[in-house]
């Protein structure tokens, strides 16, 4: 996903502060997928753990609650987000390119 876009509640993208001021749908969409990128961040930075939380968990219910815990993930963050997440986004490169995409969340919804 390049930065600048949010996906919408329905899967779609919603471009952000490329055509003026957000409507508020808009931003609820920017925001979500702001609150789901630092989560998934936080998850790349503490890889190791995650994944020894997982390792360890009887299930996935187990492990969602375990890792919701671990990460701080506010109640709008479904652990699923990280428990399903693929391998190969733990790679410098998937981590730089959400940094960015959350930097320019940020920047746009003025949480800098």
């Amino acid at each position: 996903m390049k930065p600048g876009t949010a996906e919408s509640g329905r899967g779609g993208i919603v471009q952000v502060g490329d055509h003026g001021p957000m409507d508020e749908r808009e931003r609820q969409a920017a925001e979500e997928r702001l609150d789901i990128l630092e989560a998934l961040l936080v998850a790349q930075e503490r890889r190791h753990d995650v994944i020894e939380i997982v390792w360890a968990a009887h299930d996935q219910e187990e492990a969602g609650a375990r890792l919701k815990e671990l990460l701080g993930l506010e109640s709008g963050v479904p652990p699923g987000i990280v428990l399903d997440m693929q391998i190969s986004r733990l790679t410098g490169e998937c981590r730089d390119e959400i940094a960015t995409d959350v930097t320019h969340l940020r920047r746009v919804l003025g949480r800098e």
